[in-house]
């Protein structure tokens, strides 16, 4: 309900009751939904549900599926590399439509070169915004794991790319050896 806003659990009795007494209508239920599992049993009482703020930082929301850290960081790492390549590309795009005054379509292959060429340290890495822009789906995939608020405390003070991706490969590696994987 909107009442409950985006605080404590989500109240369904009022939309049960309204399937109740609306057998023939189609009725989906929006907000509070956390685990797959959790999707599966709603559904089970309504025609549908809708997943939103949950699957931010948290794509397995959709399967059955529990990822590894492995996984994890490896998902992280690739937004990251392609919300960074995102930025670059239409920086690019903008110049050439002003030059031009035609807008061109984003290739996944043009992201891809563009992410290739982050791997050697690059000036124009460092003046981004989408690594800053980022954090805030980054603290949703690390939301839970060991020291989880102790990195997001670092990861606040980093603005840089590459800064930014060392910290994470560190702090999964670390995971890994400490057998928390």
């Amino acid at each position: 309900m909107y009442s409950q806003k985006h605080s404590g659990n989500v109240n369904r009795n009022f939309i049960y009751k309204l399937k109740e007494k609306l057998p023939n209508k189609i009725i989906i239920g929006n907000g509070g939904i956390r685990t797959y599992k959790q999707s599966q049993e709603e559904q089970k009482k309504l025609d549908g549900i809708m997943i939103g703020q949950s699957a931010i930082g948290n794509p397995w929301i959709l399967t059955p599926h529990e990822p590894t850290h492995t996984e994890k960081i490896k998902t992280i790492l690739t937004h990251l590399d392609f919300s960074v390549a995102c930025e670059i590309y239409f920086r690019q795009t903008i110049t050439q439509y002003e030059k031009h005054n035609k807008f061109i379509q984003p290739k996944l292959q043009d992201l891809e070169k563009i992410i290739q060429s982050l791997q050697v340290s690059n000036p124009e890495v460092s003046n981004l915004r989408s690594p800053i822009e980022f954090r805030k789906y980054l603290f949703n995939y690390i939301k839970g794991l060991p020291e989880s608020k102790k990195l997001k405390q670092a990861i606040i003070k980093i603005h840089d790319y590459h800064e930014l991706k060392d910290m994470l490969q560190d702090y999964f590696s670390s995971l890994q050896k400490e057998g928390k994987e």
